[in-house]
C-alpha cells in the first residue's frame, strides 16, 4: 500500500491495499504507530481528510506510548500538511513547529529539510512571505546537502510560487522549470504535474494564453492519471480564470463548477471558499445578481475564521454587488471588513490583496 501511494500508483489500489492490514491485536504500540501512519497518509493523498485525521491522531498517540520520537515527528509532519491543504493554516504550523524542533535536535536533516520547507509554505499563506522565502532556501540548501532529490524539486516549485507573488516572474519561470526537470528526472508524476499547473498560471498572468491552456491541459492529465483529486480542483479553476478572461463564460462556469464538486469531495475549506466565490463573480460578471449573491455569501460564511487573500475577494465582491444595488452604505461596510483581513494577514505588505 505504502509503495503504491509514494510511486504515485493509483490510489484507489493503495486504498484497497491498506484494507488488508491486519486489525489491533497484531502490533506493538510502534508498529500500530508505523501502520497508521501509513494509512493516514493514503488518506490525506485520496482526499479523504476525516479518515486521514482519525489514522494521524491515532498515530500520533502511538508513537508517544512507544517513546518513538520520529515517528512522532513523522506524523505530525503529515497531520500538518492535511491542515495545510484544509486551509488550517494555524492548526499545521502547530504541528510543523514542534516537529521541527525534534528533528534539528536528533540531527535529522533530511526530515528537518522537509518541515523547514512545510512550515514555509504555512507562513507564505500567513502573508509571512520574507519568512517564507528565507526558510525555503534553507530548506533547498538541506536538500542539496543530503542529496534529496524529490524535496530540492518541491522546494525549487514553492520557491517559483512565491516569487511569482512577489511580482517577480523571471526568477519564478527559472525555478519552475529546474523543478519540472527534477521531477522529470526522480519519475514523480504527481509534483511533476503540480509545478506545471504552476507555470500554467505563470504563463497566463504573463499573457500567453495559449500556452497557458495547453500547460494547464497537460497537468490535468497528470492529475488524472495519479488521482490527485485536490490538484485536479486546482486546475479547473485555473482554467476557469482562464476562460474568464478569454471571454468564454459558459467555459468559466463549467471550470469552476467542476472545481467546487472536487474541492468539496477532499474537504478542502479554503479552497472550496475559493471555487464559489469564482462562480459569485462570474454571475456577477453576467449580471445574475441573485446567483451571484447566493454563491458569494456561502463562500463569505464557509470562510469566517480564515484570514486569506481569498476572503479579501469575497468580501470586495460583495461590496460590488451591494453597491450594484444601491447600498452604497453596506459596500463600504464590507471593504472596511476586508480592509482589516488585508491588514491582518499580510501587515500591509500583500499589494495585491490591498490593490484590489
Amino acid at each position: 500500500a505504502w509503495a503504491a501511494l509514494v510511486l504515485s500508483g493509483p490510489l484507489d489500489t493503495a486504498l484497497e491495499l491498506g484494507q488488508l492490514t491486519p486489525a489491533t491485536d497484531f502490533w506493538s504500540a510502534a508498529g500500530h504507530a508505523a501502520v497508521d501512519e501509513v494509512l493516514g497518509d493514503i488518506h490525506r493523498a485520496a482526499g479523504r481528510g476525516a479518515e486521514s485525521e482519525a489514522y494521524l491522531e491515532r498515530a500520533l498517540a502511538h508513537a508517544r506510548n512507544a517513546g518513538d520520537q520520529q515517528a512522532e515527528v513523522r506524523a505530525q509532519w503529515i497531520l500538518g500538511r492535511l491542515f495545510y491543504t484544509q486551509s488550517r493554516f494555524e492548526e499545521a504550523r502547530a504541528q510543523f513547529e514542534p516537529a521541527l524542533e525534534v528533528c534539528r535536535a536528533l540531527g535529522q536533516r533530511t526530515e528537518e529539510g522537509h518541515l523547514v520547507g512545510s512550515l514555509a509554505t504555512v507562513l507564505a499563506r500567513l502573508g509571512r512571505l520574507d519568512d517564507a522565502t528565507t526558510l525555503l532556501e534553507e530548506a533547498l540548501a538541506i536538500h542539496r546537502e543530503v542529496g534529496n532529490r524529490v524535496g530540492e524539486g518541491a522546494v525549487t516549485g514553492n520557491l517559483a510560487v512565491l516569487y511569482r507573488r512577489r511580482g517577480q516572474p523571471d526568477a519564478a519561470r527559472k525555478y519552475l522549470e529546474a523543478a519540472i526537470e527534477i521531477h522529470r528526472r526522480v519519475g514523480d508524476r504527481r509534483l511533476e504535474g503540480d509545478v506545471t499547473g504552476n507555470l500554467g498560471v505563470l504563463q497566463f498572468r504573463q499573457g500567453d494564453w495559449d500556452a497557458a491552456r495547453a500547460t494547464f491541459d497537460k497537468a490535468l492529465r497528470m492529475h488524472k492519471q495519479v488521482g490527485d483529486r485536490a490538484a485536479e480542483a486546482r486546475l479547473y479553476g485555473n482554467l476557469g480564470n482562464l476562460n474568464l478572461e478569454d471571454g468564454q463564460l459558459e467555459e468559466a462556469g463549467r471550470c469552476y463548477t467542476q472545481s467546487l464538486a472536487a474541492f468539496r469531495e477532499v474537504g478542502a475549506r479554503g479552497n472550496e471558499g475559493m471555487a464559489l466565490t469564482h462562480l459569485g463573480q462570474l454571475r456577477l460578471e453576467q449580471g445574475r445578481l441573485a446567483e451571484a449573491r447566493g454563491y458569494l455569501e456561502e463562500s463569505n460564511e464557509l470562510l469566517v475564521g480564515i484570514d486569506s487573500r481569498t476572503r479579501v475577494w469575497t468580501l470586495s465582491s460583495l461590496a460590488i454587488l451591494e453597491h450594484t444595488e444601491g447600498q452604497p452604505d453596506k459596500a463600504q461596510t464590507l471593504l472596511t471588513e476586508a480592509e482589516d483581513v488585508v491588514a491582518r494577514i499580510s501587515d500591509n505588505k500583500d499589494k495585491d490583496a490591498q490593490g484590489e
